[in-house]
């Protein structure tokens, strides 16, 4: 089905957070639903509210449709690049009213950050013990991070006026407080009410995103890693800050 003849004019009322993950993502989109607004998590990965396997709704546009209104009402979503065709993102995202972007300045952080998450299957903890991390996955990860970047930045310039841009050593990198000030900016950018609960601030906890000093120390081929990434300055460093 051609995506010109879907009708997403509904999306115009909803905002999308969109990332290509391991940004803190989760944290805003459980953030905006304690403080009264709707905000799906990730509705197009596999077996959202048990509405099927991931591949039945993203291979078209009406697939996409379909899946978004079986989903009831919501007020926004927070979606990863990686759960649609690469070549759809750019005209879904385009349809919603309101888009924020979260990124990562440090893109090897992520991306090592993303490896881990996906061998232990842990995406919201800290691994008990590190294995060498598969430098070729890691490679597949940051151009991952790079193509998401690249539909974003054409968005962007076209839509510049409904666009949000988070810098996720900027929002988590501050104290509770000041992060909470960071996600009242959100609101005001959703034109929005700012509803204070116990459970954002405890989402938002320093503690729950600052990494101890020997993180990445611990992953067996450091060594390795910074010989074959750290070179790339646009990459960003391993090791500073010390974040994930």
């Amino acid at each position: 089905m051609l995506k010109e003849s879907i009708d997403f004019s509904y999306l115009k009322e909803k905002f999308i957070i969109f990332s290509y993950g391991r940004c803190g993502t989760t944290s805003i989109c459980n953030c905006l639903n304690y403080s009264n607004l709707v905000c799906l998590c990730e509705p197009l990965k596999p077996d959202f509210k048990g509405f099927g396997p991931l591949s039945k709704f993203t291979e078209t546009y009406g697939g996409i449709n379909l899946r978004l209104k079986e989903c009831g009402n919501f007020d926004g979503i927070k979606h990863l690049g990686c759960q649609v065709n690469y070549n759809f993102n750019k005209h879904f995202v385009s349809k919603f009213g309101k888009i924020i972007y979260v990124s990562r300045r440090n893109i090897l952080q992520s991306a090592i950050s993303m490896v881990i998450a996906v061998t232990d299957r842990k995406w919201h903890e800290r691994p008990s013990h590190y294995d060498a991390l598969d430098i070729n996955h890691l490679w597949w990860q940051i151009d991952h991070i790079k193509k998401i970047q690249s539909d974003f930045d054409e968005i962007k310039k076209i839509r510049s006026n409904d666009v949000l841009e988070i810098v996720y050593e900027d929002f988590f990198v501050s104290d509770v407080d000041q992060r909470v000030d960071s996600l009242k900016k959100i609101f005001d950018f959703l034109g929005k009410e700012f509803v204070a609960h116990d459970r954002i601030y405890e989402i938002l906890s320093c503690s729950r995103k600052v990494n101890p000093e020997n993180y990445y120390c611990k992953i067996p081929n450091i060594k390795e890693i910074e010989e074959k990434f750290g070179s790339c300055g646009s990459l960003g460093s391993l090791i500073e800050p010390k974040l994930f």
